[in-house]
C-alpha cells in the first residue's frame, strides 16, 4: 500500500505473471508511477482492496485532470480521448497517466485545441491501431509513438512544423504515410525501422531530415514534392526495397 513508483524494467520479461494483489484501493493503484517496459505487470489481473463500486467498470473511465487537458478512456471500445487546449505534458523520465491501460488502448483521438503530443506520450503501446490528430497540432514530441507496432493509420495535419526524435520509429504496421509541407524539423531517426511502403511528401516541404527514414526496409515508392531543396545525410539509408 505504501508503493509510490515502479522503475523501468522492474518486471520486464516476467512472462508468466498473471495476478497482482495490491493492499490499497484501485484509486491508489492508479496513482502509482510505472516506468517503461513493465507491460507484464500491467497486463496481469490486478486485485485491489476496494469495494466493487470503487473499481472502474467496462464503461467510460472518469475524467482525469492533467495540466491544461483531460483524458477519458472508453474501456468498452478501447478508445482514448484527449481534449483541452495548449501543449500536452512531456513524459520523459515519467510515464503518461494512461500508461496503466497500455494493453487496452486501441484508438487515440486527440481533439481540437491540443497543440502538441508530448515526449513519450504513447511510447510502446502495442495495441494502438489508429491515431487521429487535430488540425490545431503543431508538433509531435520525441519518442511519442515509438514502438506502436500495430499502428496502421496516422493523419499528420498541415500545421505540424516539427516531428521529434524517434517519434514513429519501429511502427511496423504503418504502411502509408503523407508528410505535409508544413513540416520544417525532423528529429533524428523519426520514422526509422518503420513499416512504411508508400511515402509522399506534400508541396511546401523543403528539407528531409537526416536519418529520418533510415532502415525503412519496406519503402517501395517515394514521391518527393517539387519544393524539396535538401535531403540530409542518411535520410533513406538502408531502404533496401526502394524502387520508385
Amino acid at each position: 500500500k505504501t508503493l509510490k513508483s515502479v522503475a523501468a524494467y522492474a518486471f520486464d520479461e516476467c512472462n508468466k505473471l498473471s495476478s497482482v494483489y495490491y493492499e490499497g484501493t484501485w484509486e491508489e493503484w492508479c496513482e502509482i508511477t510505472f516506468g517503461y517496459y513493465n507491460s507484464d505487470l500491467l497486463n496481469a489481473s490486478i486485485y485491489c482492496n476496494a469495494s466493487a463500486e470503487d473499481v472502474p467498470d467496462d464503461g467510460t473511465n472518469p475524467d482525469s485532470p492533467e495540466n491544461n487537458f483531460e483524458w477519458n478512456l472508453n474501456k468498452s471500445t478501447g478508445t482514448l480521448y484527449i481534449y483541452g487546449s495548449g501543449p500536452m505534458k512531456n513524459y520523459s523520465g515519467a510515464v503518461a497517466p494512461w500508461y496503466i491501460y497500455q494493453s487496452q488502448i486501441k484508438e487515440v483521438i486527440i481533439e481540437e485545441g491540443i497543440t502538441t503530443v508530448g515526449d513519450y506520450a504513447f511510447n510502446d503501446f502495442p495495441g494502438i491501431v489508429s491515431v487521429s490528430l487535430p488540425q490545431s497540432l503543431v508538433s509531435i514530441g520525441d519518442y511519442a509513438f515509438e514502438k506502436c507496432r500495430n499502428l496502421e493509420y496516422i493523419n499528420i495535419g498541415n500545421k505540424v512544423k516539427s516531428i521529434g526524435d524517434f517519434a514513429f520509429s519501429n511502427c511496423d504496421s504503418l504502411s502509408n504515410l503523407t508528410i505535409p509541407g508544413s513540416v520544417t524539423v525532423f528529429g533524428a531517426y523519426t520514422f526509422s525501422n518503420s513499416g512504411i511502403r508508400n511515402l509522399t511528401f506534400e508541396r511546401g516541404l523543403k528539407n528531409i531530415g537526416s536519418t529520418a527514414f533510415e532502415s525503412c526496409h519496406d519503402i517501395r515508392k517515394l514521391i518527393i514534392g517539387e519544393d524539396v531543396e535538401k535531403i540530409d545525410s542518411q535520410a533513406f539509408w538502408n531502404c533496401l526495397n526502394l524502387k520508385t
